[in-house]
């Protein structure tokens, strides 16, 4: 399941958390996160992530529970920056790519 959008705002990716979630029919125990603004807004006292309370709301809703990619283990994360710098050069997609590793 994928979605193109324009925007990376809260807003946008609860919709497209639900999008994912309604398509495949549920969602997954477990969420894994880098530290995008929109789901990590800071660490705890105890250096625990703190993530976006909204977020929180909608994974407990769905039953799920989001936790933090390791920050050393990026095959946590699938290689999706690395995917979509490769679909950026390739595609014949019309529209311009930012390809990012953040």
């Amino acid at each position: 399941w994928a979605r193109f959008v324009v925007h990376q705002d809260l807003p946008t990716v609860l919709r497209c958390h639900a999008g994912a979630f309604e398509a495949l029919g549920g969602a997954p125990r477990e969420v894994l996160y880098d530290r995008m603004k929109t789901a990590v807004i800071g660490e705890g006292d105890t250096g625990g992530i703190v993530y976006n309370r909204a977020l929180v709301d909608l994974a407990r809703h769905y039953g799920s529970i989001p936790r933090p990619a390791g920050l050393t283990a990026p095959k946590q994360k699938a290689g999706s920056s690395d995917r979509s710098a490769t679909f950026a050069r390739t595609s014949s997609w019309p529209g311009p790519f930012a390809t990012s590793k953040t």
